[in-house]
């Protein structure tokens, strides 16, 4: 028997090989939406340095409107006017 390559029970099972299938396809798709997620924040992020690029605002602030959507709409929330009145 030297020289024979003995496979795991497990591998010749059908049921066996569909799960592995199964699970190598939901991890491609977990990284894809990883990065194209990691995509649209680097693009957030440029966009809203750039729109802010000549406002006088706290560094706080900026961290917090560069963070994500959700920081943007919390900001104009709590400045109130015509930005909190678009937040709501």
């Amino acid at each position: 028997m030297l020289g024979q390559v003995r496979q795991r029970p497990e591998s010749r099972n059908p049921r066996c090989k569909k799960l592995d299938r199964a699970a190598t396809s939901t991890t491609a798709i977990q990284i894809g939406a990883a990065v194209v997620g990691s995509l649209l924040n680097t693009r957030y992020q440029d966009k809203m340095t750039a729109a802010l690029g000549g406002q006088h605002l706290p560094h706080a602030v900026m961290a917090t409107v560069n963070s994500s959507l959700g920081g943007v709409l919390a900001v104009a929330a709590r400045a109130g006017g015509v930005a909190g009145d678009l937040a709501i």
